[in-house]
């Protein structure tokens, strides 16, 4: 920001497409081009996959490559 620039932050399930197309056309209308994307999915699991349930498993390996 010192610099001039400006930073936002949007919260999205990267799961859902038309919900990350709707958000990014958002984005582009009320602010403008998007210039720089950070794109973290947040599947912090702090336990062993032996100890995952399937539906934390599936949810975390949706985020990971549907994203």
């Amino acid at each position: 920001k010192g610099e001039g620039g400006a930073a936002h932050a949007f919260g999205v399930d990267a799961r859902i497409e038309e919900d990350v197309v709707k958000m990014v056309a958002e984005i582009e209308r009320d602010i403008g081009d998007i210039e720089v994307c950070v794109f973290n999915i947040g599947a912090n699991v702090h336990f062993s996959v032996l100890e995952t349930s399937v539906r934390v498993y599936s949810k975390v390996w949706q985020m990971a490559c549907l994203a």
